[in-house]
């Protein structure tokens, strides 16, 4: 089944509205020294982001329908991807780094 368009730009809006309030309700937490409430919240907003992306990923079918439906209520879907991401961008960073030439000291 093809899902419209409109529902994945839906689908993303909404994942990206709840990381938004849930970092604002986490900054609140952390700022009246309930830190693992605090945690909760960004674990959750990370999860939306990682659904965000699978949404993105379906909208362009690189993300096929059943296993997107799966993969949105799983949370080890959602957090195996968030940490390759993080992976991704340190290997990126460490690469470019790499490659960068040396600054002279003079």
């Amino acid at each position: 089944m093809k899902i419209p368009t409109e529902e994945f730009e839906k689908g993303v809006e909404l994942c990206f509205n709840n990381v938004t309030s849930l970092l604002e309700d986490a900054n609140l937490l952390l700022n009246k020294g309930s830190n693992g409430h605090a945690l909760f919240f960004v674990v959750s907003a990370i999860e939306e982001t990682s659904k965000a992306f699978m949404y993105s990923c379906g909208r362009i079918e690189v993300w096929k329908g059943s296993e997107l439906y799966r993969d949105v209520i799983k949370h080890l879907q959602k957090y195996s991807l968030f940490i390759i991401v993080i992976f991704a961008d340190s290997f990126m960073h460490s690469f470019n780094k790499a490659i960068q030439p040396e600054e002279k000291k003079y």
